[in-house]
């Protein structure tokens, strides 16, 4: 069935984007696509290897949060890309990989998706999806493997139980007419992901500051950086190199990691 899977997927890919895959492996249950590719051998440079998986028992966000992924309930996939030579701001990449996303998801009629900085994508102010992207430098070049998780059918919340800070789940079956297959969008990401690659080395963040600033979330709301309380302020964007922009009163605090919550919400 595995080899059935990923030759489907295959199937759907565009030529140009096919030649370039040197395997997708397809696993009906795996701890964490992340860690599969983290622990493969690097594609060549240029060249995609993509591991997708019906459910993972250790799925898991920015800073090891555990992120539900139950068999059939969405996509998990990772794509492992070797940039020759390293891109400037490789960090930002997740943000352009956000973008992206959302615009392909935009495609299958959900065009409210929104990106949350730096990692998730929103949907009517919960969370469809997540992005994380990590990396293995070497020294004339750098190999990023991306793992997208995109709820498909909405999670039951009774799986977060006992979880601090989490935003309540929802999945692209309310935002599409017709719900794809888990093939078909693995298909599509993939595609656009190779792309997003591609013009990333090319043009590094500032290639798609623009889109992804369209789709930002947080523009002009109230926040507070969890960890660290005595931040907090109105978010105002990103910078050139993608850290997130924190005004309070006439200080300007430039956020490079740290999970970001609403003021005065639950989520």
């Amino acid at each position: 069935m595995a080899s059935d899977v990923a030759a489907n997927v295959r199937s759907r890919l565009d030529d140009t984007i096919e030649q370039r895959i040197e395997s997708i492996d397809w696993f009906e249950s795996l701890d964490s696509t992340n860690d599969y590719l983290l622990a493969a051998p690097r594609p060549a440079a240029s060249m995609l290897r993509v591991a997708i998986a019906e459910e993972q028992t250790s799925g898991r966000g920015r800073g090891d949060k555990q992120w539900v992924s139950s068999a059939g309930g969405g996509l998990w996939l990772s794509v492992a890309f070797t940039f020759a030579p390293t891109p400037d701001a490789l960090s930002a990449l997740t943000l352009a990989v956000g973008a992206d996303v959302a615009r392909c998801l935009a495609e299958y009629g959900a065009s409210d998706v929104a990106l949350k900085w730096p990692n998730d994508l929103m949907l009517d102010d919960r969370k469809l999806g997540g992005i994380l992207v990590e990396s293995r430098m070497a020294a004339a070049s750098s190999t990023v493997v991306c793992g997208i998780g995109i709820n498909l059918k909405e999670p039951e919340v009774a799986q977060f139980a006992g979880r601090e800070h989490f935003m309540l789940p929802v999945g692209l079956e309310f935002a599409v007419r017709e719900l794809p297959s888990v093939d078909d969008v693995a298909a599509r990401i993939i595609g656009v992901l190779a792309g997003t690659f591609d013009r990333f080395a090319e043009v590094g963040l500032p290639g798609f500051a623009g889109a992804w600033s369209e789709l930002d979330w947080l523009k002009g709301r109230r926040v507070v950086v969890i960890g660290e309380p005595h931040i907090s302020g109105v978010a105002d964007g990103i910078s050139e190199s993608g850290e997130l922009i924190i005004r309070s009163g006439e200080i300007e605090f430039s956020i490079i990691a740290g999970t970001i919550r609403l003021v005065d919400t639950e989520d």
